[in-house]
């Protein structure tokens, strides 16, 4: 019969004392932990009544307070520094966070006040945190809690949530297990296409400098070369070194370092859904985090020049085309094809499935990419970002039209092998509105491009600006707009129609 250990969340199994939590991905083990609740209730008490007036005003705010503690140990190789780190950046982000409790699950809270912190060389190894939370929410309702003020932040955390989900479905259909030779050379082969399809993809992007360039680049190469016979050989690992292979492309957006804070994800996650357990157990944070946003050339990692964003976004969808059929009669410029591995034998059919993981993982990754970046776009227009929107939602869709045929799909059936994977699918299918109503509300605060008829006769752009923005410094707007018809800024292109903003 199970006990009540059996029903904790991501408690470990050889341990009952060691009850895992994390607050932002930052994981530690609880210690002790109190809950307060109750009601809003105010009471009145009046001169000669005996029993007083409750006024009930409502169910009052649940409060946590948690004393943890972050210690070395083999599973952080007896160094605690990084694991207590973690936490203090996550206790001091504003906002609120998602708090994995042991009895509780998860739950939305805002940290109250300071945390307190106590180390000591007498104890040395240990850092015990000592922190209370305000319940806000739950995991459920999570982007309506944010708001749609901070599309940044509702995106980020709605991709989190997605890349969880396909990190799960890798680990399910990622099974490298007694595979012949024919089959890891095949893993091998997918890796280098997509090598060679993200440097492409990457060198496309306008307005990236040679040394960003080569630093992203640098970056690629070093993930890739870590794909040997033993990171094929591991589902975790082989997850891993796939998402690595995209930090050079977010690097070039300033995202790598906020991405690596959240490493990596899933049961291969050290810090999200257990350390020592699941299929994927068993990832470690890379030590080298130098070409991360401070190796970028971006002043914020919440700013990117349109231009710019817009020829990146191309690029990582350009990725999500990664794994179309060699001889197909529309290929990608950027390459990436893979051969189609016939499914005779029981071995093909699991060669053929776990590529059809890798393919999977990778359009996640490029797609997920593609978001980030879009909401972190500095606009010109409405139209800009609904454009831009509804080339990402078209590569969602057709990503998500595979996955269903692939539910559907039978051809695996005689080996006991089922392709269909409903963590990616629903990946996608939990991303797709949140990052609709992000764009949505971003566009909302830009205005729409109209069309404007230039008169017969000679008008410069100077009096243009003026007349219809009472501007003179949006003369400049004008013409970058309309560069292909705008020869001289002296004299507009009489009877020709221009794009301008509405205001």
């Amino acid at each position: 019969m199970a006990g009540w250990r059996d029903r904790l969340v991501w408690a470990k199994k050889d341990s009952s004392q060691k009850k895992m939590a994390s607050f932002r991905n930052a994981y530690f083990f609880v210690q002790d932990s109190g809950h307060s609740i109750g009601r809003r209730n105010v009471v009145h008490q009046y001169p000669q009544k005996d029993m007083p007036y409750v006024e009930d005003l409502g169910k009052d705010t649940d409060e946590f307070s948690i004393t943890g503690y972050v210690v070395q140990n083999a599973e952080n190789f007896q160094d605690y520094i990084s694991e207590r780190d973690a936490l203090i950046v996550a206790l001091k982000t504003s906002g609120s966070g998602t708090l994995i409790h042991p009895f509780y699950g998860e739950i939305l809270v805002n940290l109250v006040g300071k945390a307190q912190i106590s180390e000591s060389f007498k104890d040395g190894g240990i850092a015990r945190f000592t922190m209370a939370f305000v319940l806000v929410g739950d995991e459920g309702t999570l982007f309506e809690k944010i708001g749609v003020a901070d599309s940044i932040s509702a995106v980020d955390v709605a991709v989190e949530r997605s890349l969880q989900d396909g990190a799960d479905a890798f680990g399910e259909g990622y099974d490298p297990e007694d595979a012949p030779d024919f089959s890891l050379n095949s893993v091998q082969t997918s890796i280098n296409k997509l090598n060679t399809m993200l440097r492409s993809t990457m060198s496309s992007i306008q307005g990236l400098g040679p040394a960003q360039l080569s630093r992203s680049l640098a970056v690629l190469t070093e993930e890739k070369e870590g794909v040997d016979t033993a990171t094929i050989n591991s589902a975790c690992s082989m997850g891993n070194s796939i998402v690595g292979m995209f930090n050079g492309l977010l690097s070039l957006s300033g995202m790598y370092g906020d991405l690596l804070v959240e490493q990596m994800f899933g049961a291969c996650s050290s810090l999200v859904r257990g350390i020592a357990s699941g299929p994927m157990s068993g990832a470690r944070p890379p030590e080298d985090l130098s070409a991360g946003f401070s190796g970028s050339t971006l002043s914020t990692a919440e700013s990117i020049f349109e231009d710019f964003g817009i020829t990146a976004i191309k690029a990582s969808l350009g990725v999500a085309r990664y794994g179309e059929e060699e001889g197909n009669s529309d290929p990608s410029q950027y390459g990436g094809t893979l051969e189609a591995i016939p499914i005779t034998t029981a071995a093909r059919a699991r060669q053929s499935a776990n590529q059809e993981s890798i393919v999977n993982m990778v359009r996640l990754n490029a797609i997920t990419t593609a978001t980030r970046i879009a909401v972190r776009i500095e606009y010109t227009s409405h139209d800009a970002a609904i454009d831009m929107m509804d080339e990402i939602l078209d590569a969602i869709d057709t990503q998500l039209l595979k996955l269903g045929n692939d539910s559907a799909n039978t051809d695996y059936s005689d080996f006991s092998i089922n392709i269909s994977s409903p963590d990616n699918y629903q990946a996608l299918k939990s991303l797709r509105p949140v990052f609709v109503k992000a764009m949505l509300d971003i566009g909302a605060e830009l205005h729409r491009i109209v069309h404007y008829k230039v008169p017969a006769q000679t008008t410069p752009t100077l009096v243009l600006a003026y007349s219809k923005y009472n501007d003179l410094g949006r003369e400049k707007e004008i013409i970058n707009r309309n560069r292909s018809l705008v020869s001289h800024p002296g004299f507009l292109p009489g009877g020709k129609t221009l794009e301008i903003l509405s205001a």
